[in-house]
């Protein structure tokens, strides 16, 4: 971790140990928001000292100034944050209350389930939620309240993750990782205190806690306080309104921005784009950069590595490259054979070495790897760069013992220009495919990719939608789509 800045919220000692100063000595220039945010965050002390439980205190929904206000007072005390998605079905917040049980469920709606009889609930836009809010902060916090120190092992941070099996997963990570994780971003991105990043990434998955809360902490660059809801027309209204230099989001919103592009000057007038979450197809950038000449720079990493590892280099671009790029900074890839034998170059699973890995899922014991095995396969040539090809084999046995192959299917509807989006999960022993497809018989589409498959894939469960509904990073919202 880099020395930080006298006037930083982040104090790190010589034993590699965090806490939080507040209130800071800021210096200009330092936009209003965040000054006014940090300086909230003392008054939000009394708020979190009130809880009697020392469990996880959840965030779901809330803007990135009052998140950012809870976070720093709950990370001075030593208390846990926990991020959840506002969208979560019923069930999947009732999971993660079971799992976190949390002192405190705060967010700008109300909770879908039950919650536990000791958890105090405050939806923030109610009348009473925000009476018990402001009621809470005006309690007197003790001036002899030490700051927390936070070891590189505590868990500090909690995101969850449930890839395609709707089962949430929680993450779990040092305050230490989000750090340095942006410091690592900061530097490989030139992020000045100049730029204004527009994040359509939501709190709750990586790039946007890493983009909308410890970015302006560390780089002091601005960036949107509200989320943008993933259609288009709020998308567009997010870039013309907020004249960013930066504009994080999925392939699939890019893709769909490239034919208005010319008539969106904001766009235009953007330093870069940041593409994650998904490849996005080399003849979109060459499109995009041909039509406004705004590069887009594919950058790669999971809940568990903290995010960014592997990046474009931002001094070379080339729009048609097929390359996702190299390790940033500090980071080691390499490639698993089916030996488990570890290669710098060739083929096999992504193997990242990170010293931002998590610490752990929630509910297992906390263990910091030094790398994590992403599932991804890969192609890293004697440059150094690397080429994904998709996640790692999820076949499964057929009623005939024949194999059906995820990674086929994936190849098949890739090349096949009547299907426009698709969407492959593997659960309970069963692969389902979503097709969104322009020709107008479905069945006979299914036939054709049966007939150059073999007959095994009639087992597939295939179903035919209008839409794939994706957040704005591409994800799917299986939630929808299962429905």
């Amino acid at each position: 971790m880099k020395d930080q800045k006298k006037n930083s919220v982040f104090l790190c000692n010589e034993n590699g140990l965090v806490n939080i100063l507040l209130p800071p000595t800021l210096h200009p220039p330092i936009n209003s928001w965040l000054k006014e945010s940090i300086d909230f965050s003392t008054d939000c002390l009394s708020f979190i000292n009130t809880l009697s439980k020392q469990d996880p205190i959840v965030l779901s929904g809330l803007p990135v100034d009052f998140s950012l206000s809870l976070c720093l007072s709950a990370w001075f005390m030593g208390r846990v944050i926990a991020f959840i998605d506002p969208e979560l079905t019923v069930n999947q917040q009732a999971s993660i209350i079971k799992d976190l049980k949390p002192s405190c469920w705060l967010s700008s709606e109300p909770i879908k389930t039950t919650a536990i009889s000791d958890t105090l609930v405050i939806d923030i836009n109610s009348n009473d939620g925000s009476a018990q809010f402001s009621q809470a902060i005006e309690c007197d916090v003790s001036d002899s309240v030490e700051p927390y120190l936070w070891a590189p092992t505590d868990v500090a941070i909690i995101l969850f993750t449930s890839g395609s099996t709707g089962a949430p997963k929680g993450v779990c990570h040092s305050l230490q990782n989000l750090i340095l994780s942006a410091e690592l971003f900061q530097e490989h991105f030139h992020i000045t205190a100049n730029d204004n990043i527009l994040n359509l990434a939501p709190l709750h998955t990586m790039s946007g806690l890493r983009c909308s809360i410890f970015m302006p902490l560390t780089a002091y660059c601005d960036t949107q306080l509200n989320p943008v809801l993933a259609k288009l027309t709020a998308v567009i209204e997010a870039i013309e309104q907020n004249q960013s230099t930066i504009l994080i989001a999925g392939p699939k919103l890019l893709e769909t921005l490239i034919p208005i592009s010319t008539r969106i000057p904001s766009l235009a007038r953007m330093r870069m784009m940041l593409s994650t979450g998904a490849s996005l197809p080399r003849a979109a950038r060459k499109t995009l950069w041909e039509k406004i000449a705004v590069p887009v720079y594919d950058y790669y990493g999971l809940t568990e590595t903290t995010g960014l590892v592997i990046a474009e280099a931002t001094n070379n671009y080339n729009p048609l490259s097929n390359s996702l790029g190299f390790p940033c900074t500090g980071i080691k890839a390499v490639v698993v054979d089916e030996k488990g034998q570890e290669h710098i170059e060739g083929n096999g699973l992504l193997r990242i070495y990170s010293p931002t890995v998590f610490l752990g899922y929630l509910g297992q014991l906390m263990n910091k790897a030094n790398f994590f095995d992403t599932g991804d396969n890969a192609t890293i040539i004697k440059s150094g760069a690397i080429f994904l090809f998709g996640r790692a084999d999820k076949s499964i046995k057929s009623t005939t013992t024949l194999w059906l192959k995820p990674q086929a299917i994936e190849s098949r509807l890739t090349s096949d220009p009547s299907v426009k989006d698709f969407a492959i999960k593997t659960t309970d022993n069963q692969i389902t495919c979503y097709l969104v497809i322009s020709s107008n018989s479905f069945n006979n589409l299914i036939e054709q990719i049966i007939a150059d498959l073999g007959t095994v894939y009639r087992e597939v469960k295939w179903h035919a939608v209008n839409k794939i509904q994706r957040t704005n990073l591409s994800k799917i919202n299986w939630n929808l789509l299962d429905k």
